[in-house]
């Protein structure tokens, strides 16, 4: 994602896979904390899940809603019918996709704190 932002060619493909790399660490933490797997790609409700187990990484929820505000959940960046027009993935990313990757490397630091 971070090679794709620096490129600027595909703002959309790195905002997806932040979003897949924050789900993913995501659920590793939440099989850590609680030992089941938690399904659901949504970052906020995957977020909370650990945070109720543990209140020491309660940031991340913050992080999540963040994440969510920018669009990046997993399906805005790669169906174009969700956005209104003249809207498109294309570019719907190019002010945003810094801080986007900003909120993953902060959410991959809080979890590998459990690892």
């Amino acid at each position: 994602a971070n090679i794709l932002c620096n490129n600027g060619d595909c703002n959309s493909n790195a905002a997806f896979m932040c979003h897949q790399a924050v789900e993913k660490a995501l659920k590793a933490a939440g099989y850590i904390v609680d030992g089941r797997q938690y399904w659901g790609h949504r970052l906020y409700d995957l977020a909370v899940f650990v945070a109720d187990r543990r209140p020491d990484l309660n940031e991340i929820v913050h992080i999540a809603l963040e994440l969510s505000h920018l669009r990046c959940d997993n399906e805005m960046p790669r169906y174009p019918d969700r956005w209104a027009p003249p809207g498109i993935p294309a570019i719907s990313y190019d002010d945003v996709v810094i801080n986007i990757l900003s909120l993953t490397n902060q959410v991959l630091q809080h979890v590998s704190s459990l690892m």
